[in-house]
């Protein structure tokens, strides 16, 4: 009798422990997944650079290119928290939309140190007990990073109805009100063409696709050096 009670205690705890690194391996997927996704949204969201090279017109006098830098700065100086409004470069709507924008934007962040810090525990965990586990995780990370470039290769059927997309999906998602829409006379007509967001989703798809290619390969350069 004590020994069925015994071996049911360790199968209980077998199963428990099974359960635990199937959860595991499904969060470090998701967060792993996530990074790939937040981190290029970052570099195009906080970076002056990517506005300026994706601006509606090239041909900007002295004086409107002034304007529009000024904006620029705006924009990311309210997104990264440096001022409490956007300048007077932009209509009250504009402003109404970006509060949305930045809590949004705010919301993805605490989601990336979420993220961020699962799989440095992870990495923790495995430097720890690395002979034991570097193959192991080389075999998740190689499924993972084969299943990434999967899926970031299906968002490029987004890119032909990505008008359709961006106003009747996209917005409709992640924004409860019509703040969005702008002008032709309004400052976001000349920052934020419709080729400024196919832009950063091609980056973003390019961006996924190669960190995960390069996972893929040296999560099999490990493998192979294993076996």
């Amino acid at each position: 009798m004590l020994k069925k009670r015994t071996e049911q205690k360790k199968n209980n705890h077998s199963k428990i422990n099974f359960n635990i690194i199937k959860l595991n391996k499904i969060l470090l997927f998701l967060s792993l997944f996530y990074l790939m996704l937040y981190i290029p949204i970052a570099i195009i969201t906080y970076n002056n650079i990517w506005y300026e090279n994706n601006i509606a017109y090239n041909d900007l006098t002295p004086t409107q290119n002034e304007y529009v830098l000024d904006s620029i700065n705006s924009v990311t100086d309210y997104l990264l928290h440096r001022t409490d409004s956007l300048n007077d470069n932009f209509s009250r709507t504009e402003k109404l939309h970006f509060v949305d924008v930045r809590n949004l934007l705010d919301k993805l962040f605490v989601m990336f140190l979420i993220s961020f810090g699962f799989v440095f525990i992870n990495i923790v965990n495995t430097i720890k007990r690395i002979r034991e586990k570097l193959v192991i995780k080389a075999c998740d990370l190689k499924l993972f990073s084969k299943i990434n470039i999967v899926f970031f290769l299906l968002l490029t059927s987004i890119l032909p109805v990505f008008n359709t997309f961006w106003s009747r999906i996209f917005h409709t998602l992640f924004f409860s009100n019509n703040y969005w829409l702008y002008y032709n006379n309004e400052i976001s007509a000349v920052l934020f063409p419709i080729t400024f967001f196919i832009n950063a989703t091609i980056f973003i798809i390019l961006f996924g696709v190669i960190t995960n290619i390069v996972i893929y390969f040296i999560s099999r350069y490990i493998l192979l050096k294993r076996n």
